[in-house]
């Protein structure tokens, strides 16, 4: 042998386990490129067939009655706040208000002149 070819040798068995272990990383990160492609190529088109049949049996589902709806809001009003409010002209006001709003502005200036 040339002495080249034994310097040549003795180098690579001196970096023999770096390289060893620089190509087993090279292959999992090709590997793992790999499954992420074929994972894209195959989990996007599924997931969005999956998707537009969801959609379709959400929107199918998703009718409201205005009558029914209407009634189950006055039923809830009338249960938990028809007690605390009064309606005023347009406005509501609280039991706890001792006139109306209007009124209090208009005797606080009376009462100031």
């Amino acid at each position: 042998m040339s002495q080249a070819k034994v310097d040549r040798y003795k180098k690579e068995k001196k970096n023999r386990a770096k390289n060893l272990k620089k190509k087993k990383i090279k292959g999992l990160i090709a590997l793992f490129v790999c499954a992420l492609f074929v994972g894209a190529a195959i989990g996007y088109p599924l997931g969005k067939v999956i998707y537009k049949q969801y959609a379709a049996e959400r929107d199918a589902n998703a009718t409201i009655n205005p009558d029914a709806l209407n009634y189950n809001i006055q039923k809830y009003w009338s249960a938990m706040y028809s007690d605390n409010y009064t309606f005023i002209g347009d406005s509501i006001a609280s039991e706890t208000d001792a006139s109306h709003p209007h009124e209090d502005a208009s005797n606080a200036d009376a009462e100031a002149e």
